[in-house]
């Protein structure tokens, strides 16, 4: 679930991640933002910017495991590369608004803005891996990321805002509210800015295909190799089942 605002003095487009429980992604979630972000002709021709942030005291807490389950896991990743893909290659800067928690895809999706913003005790993490499976973003978005992420994503550790900035993963890590400091960012390298122009930047400085690429290797090996095996389906269903998982190595 998503709501959406248009300041049209600022040119600011605000996508606000509102579902009630720690704002999961799920499948609903991620197409309306597919939906929204992805015909570039329905946007408004002034549009300077767009701001991804949240209800609640967290970002997001992920893609919903469920539904990374075999029956239903290419579905997701068909919704969430979508979504991914709408924001990279966005005709204007994105900037993610982060507060409290941003795990898994939550963080992904932040990684995906153009800027990162995030108050300075968030915690960010990509703990895919101790669940058995992987970030398939994330992957994709290593060779453009900090060293840092691969550290997070072989490890599936978290780590604080002010940490991450300082290598080079989160881009602000500020005091207070984080959707305050990225509408601040926005109003003072932004607002005033040609929105025709902007589009101009924004596209010569997107990944473009290269990208698309990574991302889809990356889903391919999930879907492919991952999800044929044991551990991955096991390491899910133990976190849906609040147990520890019984590894077979295979």
């Amino acid at each position: 679930m998503i709501r959406t605002s248009y300041d049209e003095q600022g040119g600011l487009l605000r996508v606000t991640l509102a579902s009630p429980r720690a704002n999961i992604l799920d499948i609903e979630t991620l197409d309306a933002i597919g939906d929204l972000l992805h015909d570039h002709a329905e946007l408004p021709a002034e549009l300077r910017g767009i701001l991804i942030d949240h209800d609640g005291p967290d970002f997001s807490f992920g893609a919903a495991v469920a539904e990374h389950l075999p029956d239903r896991v290419e579905a997701m990743l068909h919704a969430f590369g979508r979504a991914i893909r709408a924001v990279v290659h966005a005709p204007v800067p994105v900037i993610a608004a982060v507060d409290g928690r941003c795990l898994g895809g939550g963080m992904e999706l932040a990684l995906a803005a153009h800027v990162l913003v995030a108050n300075r005790e968030a915690v960010l993490g990509q703990p895919e891996i101790v669940l058995g499976v992987l970030p398939p973003v994330a992957v994709a978005l290593l060779p453009w990321r900090a060293p840092i992420l691969r550290r997070m994503v072989l490890t599936g550790e978290s780590l604080d805002a002010a940490t991450l900035a300082a290598a080079g993963l989160v881009d602000l890590a500020v005091e207070g509210p984080a959707a305050d400091a990225a509408l601040d960012f926005h109003r003072r390298h932004f607002a005033d800015r040609s929105g025709f122009s902007l589009r101009q930047v924004t596209r010569a400085a997107d990944p473009g295909d290269v990208f698309d690429q990574a991302l889809y290797q990356a889903e391919q090996l999930y879907l492919q190799k991952l999800m044929k095996g044991a551990d991955p389906v096991e390491g899910l269903q133990a976190f849906l089942d609040r147990r520890k998982p019984t590894w077979r190595h295979a």
